[in-house]
């Protein structure tokens, strides 16, 4: 290949362009827990910074620590899209991969208000390893 150029030696356009435009492909990125605090700002980092360049799916529970407001200043992007699913839950997150066709995930979904923890330790425990290991297994 030679540098900077998107056209293989053997005249084949890389893997990471269409064969027909030599437009690159759109990615998909999963965030999980992308409408926490975390996961909203790096959704809004991704969008912001990065424009149209990812297909960026949020999939959270909505639970109490959501909010619709992380979204306000990305709202206009038609790349940005939500899922409500549970990371704890096999299907739910098969669903999402295979639907949005995805390439990366980025794994921010959690329970964390230490808390509401004391009182409920196993739901923590529950979403906090379960659910990793469950994106790592269906992955």
């Amino acid at each position: 290949m030679h540098a900077n150029s998107d056209t293989l030696t053997d005249g084949m356009i890389r893997p990471e362009h269409t064969q027909l435009n030599g437009v690159p492909v759109l990615k998909s990125i999963l965030v999980t827990g992308g409408a926490g605090f975390i996961g909203g700002w790096f959704v809004r980092h991704l969008l912001q910074n990065y424009g149209h360049r990812y297909a960026v799916i949020c999939f959270d529970n909505f639970d109490y620590c959501a909010s619709e407001n992380n979204f306000k200043s990305v709202a206009q992007f038609s790349n940005l899209h939500f899922i409500k699913g549970d990371v704890c839950a096999p299907k739910d997150v098969e669903n999402a991969l295979r639907n949005y066709h995805i390439a990366s995930i980025v794994h921010f979904a959690a329970r964390s208000h230490v808390d509401t923890s004391l009182n409920d330790p196993l739901s923590f425990a529950q979403t906090n390893i379960i659910g990793t290991q469950v994106l790592l297994e269906v992955a």
